[in-house]
């Protein structure tokens, strides 16, 4: 296991696609919110991601993504989430990645670390972020950390769930949403309704990082169809913020390129003028 861990580390970490350093830990101040966390040994599912991205590609041109602090005039401030912990991520810490495929942890909701987790986003979000739309994955633990982050505020937000911005889709049950008259009953707040009413897209085979690059672009140019506005959020999911930094986006900053904590928030001004 150690030589086989260690041969991916090589691959990723001496690869010219990839930028470095790639899994260093980012200050707030440079892009975004950082949770006081630490981020412990990278684990193999952390390396296995960065090379299943390695020669994956999509249409050109991409859209260009600069730091908030260098935004070019007409862009889109897009504020990037990771939801908080839930109860697959607590699962595979105990008892290891065949949690993902038991149905007790079908749509995993948030732990109560992943509660307190995006409870601690709140004050960031306060006093930094000044959206008026949050754009959420249909999964439970992405609604729920969006809720939590973004609902505390004297100004209504309006959330819009949408698909395209879902976890990696298919063979793990914990990605398998629920259908929209189960999600509308838990969380009436958000606007369910670019939503067919159950999961058409879940399969039992896993999608590909290249199905996934392609689903990124796409959500992008929706990212793109709002322009009308000036700042939104985004509250989805590590494999695929990860896919859209490293390959959907052309990320200006190479620091964005690496993996996202929980509860992490990255703001990326997306270009959509050239």
């Amino acid at each position: 296991i150690f030589s086989r861990v260690f041969w991916l580390w090589e691959q990723v970490t001496f690869c010219p696609y990839f930028p470095k350093p790639l899994f260093r830990k980012m200050p707030v101040t440079s892009f975004g919110f950082v949770p006081e966390i630490g981020t412990g040994p990278m684990s193999r599912e952390i390396v296995e991601h960065f090379h299943s991205l390695i020669g994956v590609t999509v249409p050109l041109p991409r859209v260009k993504a600069y730091p908030k602090v260098a935004a070019p005039p007409g862009s889109l401030l897009v504020h990037f989430v990771r939801h908080g912990q839930g109860t697959h991520n607590k699962g595979n810490l105990e008892h290891g990645p065949k949690v993902y495929t038991m149905p007790e942890y079908k749509d995993a909701k948030l732990t109560e670390q992943g509660r307190a987790q995006a409870q601690g986003l709140q004050g960031y979000v306060k006093d930094n972020i000044h959206c008026e739309t949050v754009v959420v994955s249909p999964l439970s633990r992405a609604i729920e950390t969006a809720l939590i982050a973004f609902g505390n505020t004297d100004s209504p937000r309006k959330f819009i769930a949408h698909e395209l911005c879902r976890e990696q889709i298919g063979q793990n049950l914990c990605d398998m949403r629920r259908t929209v008259a189960e999600l509308r009953q838990d969380y009436p707040a958000v606007d369910f309704d670019l939503l067919p009413p159950e999961d058409t897209l879940w399969t039992p085979t896993r999608e590909s990082r290249a199905e996934m690059a392609l689903r990124g672009v796409k959500f992008v140019e929706f990212l793109g169809s709002l322009q009308g506005k000036k700042e939104v959020a985004v509250v989805c999911h590590s494999s695929f913020l990860l896919t859209l930094f490293v390959v959907a986006l052309e990320v200006m900053d190479p620091a964005v390129r690496s993996w996202v904590e929980v509860c992490e928030l990255r703001s990326l001004a997306l270009d959509f003028q050239h």
